[in-house]
């Protein structure tokens, strides 16, 4: 489930998606592009080891992403994506992706004007040895880290799920902060 709030994004280089830390979903760029966090729902990343070049692979992801979602805050843009938006719902795949190719050139466009992403010393390090989820640093907000227990959630993680990744038996958890 989810609630009717958000919470405002929150990014800080010092907080990212190293193995262990705690972050907020939320809805994608197209109906999100504040990028504003679930009120209840969070994630733990879990995420794989990365070498120094796939880093350089992912920083340039990370700020095409960044020039896409100015596109999406773009309000001039705001009918390309409604269009979109409604094509998908339609399942009219060859609409969406001449639609998505009008969206890739306009990101395209805004690319030169987006400072290029890079990992701090700190991230360099936990991606190339506890690994982690680099790709959603800058989109999704981090908040939190498990200190102790990755067994327990890499245990969670492997339970059966169904089509919507979803457990076929709800987990329970009890969480405790510590400050």
């Amino acid at each position: 489930g989810d609630v009717d709030y958000s919470i405002p994004a929150e990014f800080n280089q010092k907080l990212f998606h190293k193995r262990g830390v705690l972050a907020a979903a939320r809805d994608g760029d197209e109906v999100n592009p504040e990028q504003a966090s679930s009120g209840c729902q969070f994630y733990i990343v879990q995420g794989k080891v990365f070498t120094d070049s796939l880093l350089g692979v992912v920083a340039k992801r990370i700020t095409r992403m960044k020039a896409y979602n100015k596109v999406v805050r773009n309000k001039d843009n705001k009918p390309l994506f409604d269009k979109l938006n409604a094509f998908m719902k339609q399942e009219n795949m060859d609409s969406v992706k001449i639609t998505r190719a009008k969206i890739d050139q306009l990101t395209d466009a805004e690319l030169p004007n987006v400072p290029p992403y890079k990992f701090s010393d700190e991230q360099r390090k936990a991606y190339t040895t506890v690994g982690g989820t680099p790709h959603l640093d800058g989109s999704y907000t981090a908040f939190g880290e498990v200190i102790e227990g990755m067994d327990v959630v890499d245990k969670i993680a492997a339970v059966p799920r169904d089509h919507s990744d979803r457990p076929l038996t709800d987990v329970r958890m009890k969480i405790t902060i510590i400050k």
